[in-house]
């Protein structure tokens, strides 16, 4: 089930049981410091619309390129 993943997958469910493409890009970092998306879908069979506007969307924006902090132990 979804239900540990909090309420992000419910807003994609219905497209993937209908069989509608969803793309979910990178869009920042939450208050503790995770990364976020935004999810985008469309109808059935528009996945090169949706992909080249995921492509556009990352040319442009900086999200996909940032990186969160590592906690200090991490490289011990």
């Amino acid at each position: 089930t979804y239900t540990q993943y909090g309420s992000g997958p419910e807003l994609i469910s219905p497209g993937n049981l209908a069989g509608w493409p969803a793309l979910a890009l990178p869009n920042g970092f939450g208050d503790q410091g995770l990364p976020t998306s935004v999810a985008l879908m469309g109808p059935p069979f528009t996945e090169t619309r949706l992909t080249a506007i995921g492509k556009r969307y990352q040319q442009l924006t900086p999200f996909a390129r940032r990186r969160p902090p590592l906690p200090a132990s991490a490289g011990a």
